[in-house]
């Protein structure tokens, strides 16, 4: 994940998304090479790519952080039920986490 993070301050995007792939491909049960995929995608406004990698995460357990961004996405993507149940239930988990995600 360091050589990711180091490829994404370097403004490497496609590299960085690559790298987490690799990553999640030969970890296929650790969620944290999808969940910096999603944050990443979905700090570059690509909503639904985003989505879908908070998707593989929500497969490998309850996470807060990840309901949070992946009801943002739905959201985002004009997926409102859906989005508003995932951000609910986020708070619900971790009363902590802000109501929404402001970019």
């Amino acid at each position: 994940m360091a050589l990711a993070d180091l490829e994404t301050r370097k403004g490497r995007l496609p590299d960085t998304i690559l790298l987490l792939k690799r990553a999640s491909a030969m970890t296929p049960q650790n969620p944290a090479p999808f969940f910096g995929m999603g944050a990443l995608l979905f700090r570059s406004g690509r909503w639904a790519e985003a989505r879908d990698a908070f998707l593989k995460v929500e497969k490998l357990g309850t996470f807060p952080l990840n309901k949070l961004y992946l009801g943002e996405s739905y959201l985002r993507t004009g997926e409102l039920e859906r989005g508003q149940a995932f951000l609910k239930e986020a708070r619900r988990l971790d009363p902590t986490l802000p109501a929404r995600i402001r970019k």
